[in-house]
């Protein structure tokens, strides 16, 4: 009987949005929904508890497809002058014989397309295929001998997997193999995704357009959130992972956030970024031992603009951190990985351009802002008087905040779907990458077929609904030195604007009297709901609260340049012959490149980019 609750649990439940929807539609959702609420908030290790329902709530029929392959097998042939022939066996087994169009580079005309039952190897290595009343159909002379084997075995009770095919592959590519490659990702159990992203699988420098090309298959299909939830679930499922190694180049939850500014093509945040890189760029190479106030003035405006640029921000970066802290909260259960995957999620959108960039300047001031958002203290190379502590000063406290605001739930995030011709280009990406790295990928497939895998995109978003009925961002308990589970600190349903805001995270429903003895409520009626009001009305979320954290936010990082023990002055007509490490100060930037504005540092309304130090040595 539970098992069938359960069952029902699954079907009501909408994953392709975020924050996740369960629909309360069956008398026995919400019941059980509030069960394991409890549960979570009354236990010690309340971790242990969320493992458990990842791990084993669902049973594996919701979590692995029993769709047909798309396609079966494809294979180049030989074939003269250098022509690139396909043979292809559909989900019928259909056989196609496909030959480029003449005077066109794209496109395949027809040689042959009958129905098959089985395949031969002959004598002299060819294959010979052979029509449902065993009549010989075709003879194939496949450009790899040593695909023959599968494809005699493709006509078995076991077919192997399509990507066994996939050693070899010519332009241009089919359209039946787009369509293949197109269908297997977008599947309910998304293996091929999973596969893609586990560590040790794909080389790290192929994760940038990996994820650019699962972006644009996720926004055509409207399957984004379901891929982004695959993609770092098949890290966090690991469990020997650390924070130190999600939030690293080696792993690939570290490239998300560049590689979705990248697929979102947001110009405003990337003109600014531009920027920032290319006022770095304008100074002279840096001389860290002789001049270390230049590399400091240049690390220190880097610094503040990139704290500034938090109100640029597309949504639906936030959104994706908003999953990403939620699956972070979830798996360590620390506020301190919490804060250093969150931080290396930001400071990625800024530090990735150096993988690309030999710039000198660039690669030194990099390294600074690295580490600075992964709060360690500077090395010996770069500990001069006063950086250690005006790092600590200054801008911790405001990252810290900053990443936790931009983590908040957000929903209605709109992506635009992309044109075919750009999602033909993502779909020829992944077989490039399939092809490059077949035997890792191929491997990993048939070990998660085989019902190996232990979480699915299904039970994380569950969970994540669950724990995100609780306030485990900013709680005063936290600091406490004997502080609480992070996960089971307070409902967020004790704050009704709190609450009017969450409410579309799961049931849409007042949980308080559920979670709180001490409060009796009216029962309020279950709908499918985004949103309720207090009286239980369906409405739009307000935005005030988030707006006035946001402000909040500005107004500190503001506070940078602004406050009282900061005397800014422009450089040129300052008469104070202070220390630059003792005040700040705004030096008036010419560059062409960027076609900066002469400002002084005060004036905001006039403001670019700008040196600016601090006064706390």
């Amino acid at each position: 009987m539970i098992e069938f609750h359960i069952n029902d649990i699954a079907r009501k439940s909408t994953i392709v949005f975020w924050p996740p929807i369960v629909y309360p539609s069956s008398k026995h959702v919400s019941p059980i929904y509030y069960f394991l609420l409890l549960l979570i908030k009354s236990s010690k290790k309340p971790e242990k508890i969320l493992s458990w329902i990842i791990c084993d709530l669902f049973p594996t029929q919701w979590t692995v497809s029993t769709q047909k392959p798309p396609l079966y097998a494809i294979s180049l042939l030989k074939g003269e002058n250098k022509v690139v022939n396909y043979a292809i066996l559909d989900e019928e087994r259909v056989l196609h014989v496909y030959t480029p169009k003449q005077n066109s580079s794209y496109g395949y005309k027809s040689l042959f397309a009958e129905r098959t039952s089985r395949a031969k190897i002959t004598d002299e290595g060819k294959l010979n295929i052979y029509g449902p009343i065993g009549n010989l159909v075709q003879k194939l002379e496949l450009n790899e001998p040593k695909l023959s084997k599968f494809w005699e075995q493709v006509y078995s009770s076991s077919p192997p997997h399509f990507f066994s095919f996939l050693t070899e592959i010519a332009l241009p590519y089919p359209s039946l193999l787009y369509q293949s490659i197109y269908r297997q990702i977008v599947h309910v159990d998304l293996i091929p995704v999973h596969a893609f992203s586990k560590p040790g699988v794909i080389k790290p420098e192929n994760y940038s357009d990996l994820l650019k090309s699962l972006f644009t298959i996720g926004f055509y299909s409207q399957k984004f959130i379901p891929i982004v939830s695959t993609i770092i679930l098949s890290v966090y499922e690991i469990p020997t992972v650390t924070a130190e190694y999600v939030s690293s180049p080696l792993c690939i939850v570290h490239h998300i956030a560049p590689a979705l500014l990248s697929a979102i093509n947001n110009k405003e945040f990337i003109e600014f970024k531009d920027k920032i890189i290319n006022y770095i760029k304008s100074k002279e190479k840096f001389n860290i031992l002789e001049k270390p106030e230049e590399l400091g003035k240049t690390f220190f405006t880097t610094m503040k603009y990139i704290l500034d640029a938090a109100s640029l921000l597309p949504m639906s970066i936030r959104q994706i951190a908003s999953l990403i802290s939620t699956f972070a909260t979830i798996r360590f259960n620390s506020r301190n990985d919490l804060i250093t995957i969150l931080s290396d999620f930001y400071s990625s959108l800024f530090t990735d351009f150096c993988l690309k960039d030999k710039d000198f300047n660039v690669t030194e001031v990099r390294k600074l802002v690295y580490m600075t958002f992964k709060y360690n203290k500077l090395i010996p190379k770069y500990s001069f008087p006063g950086w250690n502590e005006r790092i600590e000063k200054k801008f911790v406290p405001l990252i810290h905040k900053l990443v936790f605001e931009l983590a908040k739930p957000i929903n209605n995030v709109e992506y635009q779907a992309p044109s075919l011709k750009k999602l033909d280009e993502s779909l020829g990406c992944i077989v490039g990458i399939i092809v490059k790295n077949q035997k890792s990928i191929l491997k990993e497939v048939n070990e998660l077929e085989s019902g190996k895998f232990r979480t699915t995109c299904l039970s994380w978003l569950f969970a994540s609904s669950l724990v995100l009925q609780f306030d485990f961002l900013e709680n005063d308990d936290v600091k406490a030195a004997k502080a609480p589970p992070m996960i089971g600190l307070s409902p967020l349903f004790m704050d009704k604007k709190r609450s009017l805001f969450f409410s579309a995270l799961s049931l849409g429903i007042d949980c308080t009297k559920f979670l709180n003895d001490d409060q009796q409520t009216d029962e309020t009626e279950q709908k499918p709901i985004n949103v309720y009001d207090e009286n239980g009305e369906q409405q739009n979320i307000e935005e005030t609260e988030q707006t006035e954290n946001e402000n909040e936010i500005k107004n500190e990082i503001n506070d940078v340049q602004s406050n009282d023990d900061f005397v800014a002055y422009d450089s040129v007509s300052s008469s104070s012959t202070t220390s630059v490490f003792d005040y700040p100060f705004a030096e008036p930037i010419v560059d062409k490149r960027a076609a900066f504005v002469d400002y002084p540092i005060v004036n905001q309304e006039q403001s670019d980019i700008s040196d600016f130090s601090s006064s706390d040595v």
